[in-house]
């Protein structure tokens, strides 16, 4: 995983406690996945993975810009730019957040940003769950 010594703050506690949605796009697992904390949508995104954490990139949205994503009004990239607020979170086996880091979007590794042209692709929507009767 991309080293973030000297381009993002340690913090030593979760900035929020965050509320598991919905997954918007998947593909053997979760790509970006929509949470809440304190009434506010943020989009975690999965941006790289060790053989102990799972990193994601955690923006806060508005409930706005999930649709024009979802859409295809909107990319990525143009709402990790103009969000307010953007974390990178590693995430163990088991789904515990256990290293969140305070980033900006000019400090983001290239391999960390999508591409300029990262539009919702509607085949990664996850597939609706049959209910039982």
């Amino acid at each position: 995983m991309h080293s973030l010594e000297g381009i993002a703050l340690e913090l030593s506690h979760a900035p929020a406690e965050f509320k598991h949605v919905r997954d918007v796009e998947f593909f053997d697992g979760p790509l970006v996945t929509e949470f809440v904390a304190d009434e506010e949508p943020y989009l975690f995104i999965w941006r790289d993975r060790d053989s102990r954490y799972h990193r994601w990139l955690a923006i806060k949205v508005t409930t706005r810009d999930v649709a024009l994503y979802e859409a295809g009004r909107a990319t990525l990239y143009g709402l990790i730019e103009r969000s307010t607020s953007g974390y990178l979170v590693d995430v163990d086996a088991q789904g515990a957040f256990t290293h969140w880091y305070a980033i900006a979007f000019e400090h983001l590794p290239d391999e960390y940003r999508p591409e300029p042209d990262s539009f919702f692709d509607p085949k990664l929507s996850p597939k609706p769950c049959a209910r039982e009767h």
